[in-house]
């Protein structure tokens, strides 16, 4: 085989571009989810090479994926996109205005969001519509937020 073929191969395993966010499924082991700086979001089972890609309204920020599988979100600065990843249709989609989202994440049984932006405030969600919740806002940090993580044993 030649490099020529090699790489052939490679474009035939690997059909979409680098990847600029990467987070695997917490529900199947053999999913994950990727986004590039096209604004194109890919679902692809590691067991196949034929992904399924989605055009974001902006390159993405953050992806989070339920703990059931069902929903996966992406961010980009400034809109928030919500899919049903069991039938990829046109995601739900919300402004955030003029904060940039830093990380999102799920509770762990999916009843709440967490969206942290770059200044610091941390969003609290309901998990289900992704719209404000009774627990509201808070400020987390004074500056730059850019990464939050749930306690996976829900304490």
């Amino acid at each position: 085989m030649t490099h020529s073929q090699d790489e052939r191969d490679k474009d035939l395993l690997y059909p979409i571009k680098a990847p600029h966010k990467v987070k695997f499924s917490m529900h199947d082991e053999y999913i994950l989810a990727c986004t590039n700086v096209d604004k194109q979001l890919s679902i692809v089972d590691i067991r196949d090479s034929k992904p399924t890609t989605v055009t974001t309204s902006e390159t993405s920020t953050a992806i989070a994926w339920s703990n059931d599988g069902s929903k996966l979100v992406v961010t980009g600065k400034e809109v928030v996109s919500t899919f049903d990843v069991r039938n990829m249709e046109k995601p739900k989609k919300f402004s955030v205005g003029k904060e940039t989202v830093g990380d999102i994440a799920f509770s762990v049984n999916d009843d709440l969001f967490f969206m942290a932006t770059v200044m610091g405030t941390v969003y609290v969600l309901a998990g289900d519509t992704l719209k404000p919740s009774n627990r509201g806002t808070f400020q987390a940090h004074t500056d730059f937020c850019t990464k939050i993580t749930v306690d996976r044993t829900g304490k």
